[in-house]
């Protein structure tokens, strides 16, 4: 997700994805959700690979890692966990279906790219 501000076009998902450090590695993917009082919040989705366990410290972890690296303002406002996330059978991560969970909606288009469409109905019964 590049978000803009003030002319600044920052690239998250790959800055959250750098090991950083943090001793494991990881895939993350970064969607904006309607948000009242900023306009659009910053929802990063994290799949934990290696046998990691998803923790409120390593949530903190993460966005302390953005808030070094760029600043507070892309960090991201909630870190989803998930065990894997939608992605077309080349390996291409379906960010709009992201979009579409975050934001509360239906997850709505095709999904006949999916790799596995029931990841779709996981990821909707997970979101909080």
């Amino acid at each position: 997700l590049g978000l803009g501000g003030a002319g600044l076009e920052v690239k998250v998902a790959p800055l959250i994805e750098q090991e950083g450090g943090l001793g494991f590695s990881f895939e993350a993917a970064v969607v904006g959700r309607p948000d009242p009082e900023k306009g659009e919040a910053i929802v990063a989705f994290v799949t934990l690979k290696d046998g990691q366990t998803a923790s409120e410290a390593l949530s903190g972890e993460l966005r302390a890692q953005v808030t070094r690296a760029i600043g507070a303002i892309a960090r991201p406002d909630q870190i989803q966990f998930t065990e894997t996330m939608p992605k077309t059978r080349s390996g291409k991560i379906m960010r709009r279906f992201l979009r579409q969970i975050a934001s509360g909606q239906e997850t709505q288009g095709d999904t006949s790219t999916l790799e596995d469409a029931g990841v779709l109905y996981q990821l909707k019964n997970d979101y909080h």
